[in-house]
């Protein structure tokens, strides 16, 4: 499961970042991902954070790599590398670092990140992490602050339970 979502991370999130001198080389990586090549795409995605390093594309190609190995401190230090430099992007990039500490089960650092990108996806995040503490009402009021598409329709079925009148279905938001 987690390698069919960082796959998809690779083939939607690495050319986000426009104007980036890294994107030629985390294109031929997304080849050989394309091939089935998945050490060798790992291994150039390395390559292109090395030959790039303030690359924000070539910082997230070598995120999902230490990922797929395994290592979210790898993973968090590429996009920690690039996180200031990133201009307007830098709210993706903390989303993505929430999503890293998600896998590495650092709760504390999802909600830090999420809740400081300001986007649907990473105050989810951020609401998510406040349910796993047991801070209902803090997560109540992150939930409420997402719009947009299938992110919104989960923070509203956060909701949903965590209002419930039976206090057993409104645990089960947690």
């Amino acid at each position: 499961m987690l390698r069919n979502i960082l796959v998809t991370l690779i083939f939607s999130g690495c050319g986000m970042f426009g104007g980036d001198p890294g994107v030629e080389a985390v294109e031929a990586a997304r080849t050989q991902m394309k091939t089935g090549d998945i050490p060798g795409a790992a291994a150039a995605m390395d390559a292109a954070a090395n030959e790039n390093p303030e690359s924000l594309d070539a910082a997230m190609g070598a995120a999902i790599a230490a990922l797929l190995r395994g290592d979210t401190d790898a993973a968090d230090a590429h996009m920690a590398r690039v996180q200031e430099n990133a201009g307007e992007r830098k709210a993706e990039v903390l989303v993505r670092r929430a999503m890293i500490a998600q896998q590495a089960k650092d709760f504390d650092k999802m909600r830090q990140y999420g809740e400081a990108s300001g986007l649907a996806p990473g105050l989810l995040l951020a609401g998510e992490a406040a349910l796993v503490d047991g801070e209902r009402d803090d997560a109540r009021a992150l939930l409420e602050k997402v719009a947009g598409g299938d992110v919104e329709q989960t923070a509203q079925a956060y909701l949903s339970l965590l209002s419930h009148d039976d206090p057993i279905v409104a645990g089960l938001s947690e």
